[in-house]
């Protein structure tokens, strides 16, 4: 069993991001219980239900965006 410290869960995280980041949406189930449901509600019109969550991520990231960097 892995300890759980400070570094490992900033790992996980930055591991998430990374996976936003790059548009890989299939590994965000390793990081969010595939049932999730976001009641804050990131995007309007989001489904509040499980997996509505994952839904408000992938049309966040099909929104155009004028200031990102970098263009994958």
């Amino acid at each position: 069993m892995e300890l759980v410290t400070s570094e490992n869960n900033k790992k996980v995280v930055e591991q998430f991001f990374d996976a936003i980041n790059h548009r890989q949406i299939g590994a965000l189930t390793e990081y969010l219980a595939a049932d999730v449901i976001d009641y804050n509600k990131i995007i309007h019109g989001e489904a509040d239900e499980p997996g509505g969550a994952f839904d408000g991520i992938k049309q966040q990231l099909a929104a155009p965006c004028s200031y990102r960097r970098n263009h994958f």
